[in-house]
């Protein structure tokens, strides 16, 4: 599911502030180890407008800003895969909370 157009524009120009947080999550080894293919999406050729060489182009260009990991068949029917399935819904509660709060506008907690 691809954000609107107006909330991608507002969720980049957070990312372009704020990369280092941005980073800071996205690079971080607990997401890496659940979402170790980082954030899916594909390019997209809209976001323009950003200096070519700003520490975060790579995220500007994401049509989508998804995490997601591939789950083993065995693990399907392991009794560890709810646990494991909460472990990754953890792992991505920092990105869900940084993606709500930049197209919200809410104050940081």
């Amino acid at each position: 599911m691809l954000p609107p157009p107006r909330l991608a524009r507002i969720l980049r120009q957070t990312i372009a502030s704020h990369t280092g947080k941005w980073r800071g999550i996205v690079e971080s080894p607990l997401f890496q180890k659940y979402f170790p293919n980082g954030l899916t999406g594909g390019l997209d050729a809209i976001a323009q407008g950003y200096v070519k060489n700003h520490d975060a182009l790579d995220f500007f260009n994401l049509k989508n800003f998804g995490a997601c990991r591939g789950v083993p068949d065995e693990q399907l029917m392991s009794t560890s895969l709810v646990e494991e399935t909460v472990k990754s819904f953890a792992a991505a509660r920092a990105l869900v909370d940084y993606i709500n709060r930049a197209t919200t506008r809410l104050p940081e907690v």
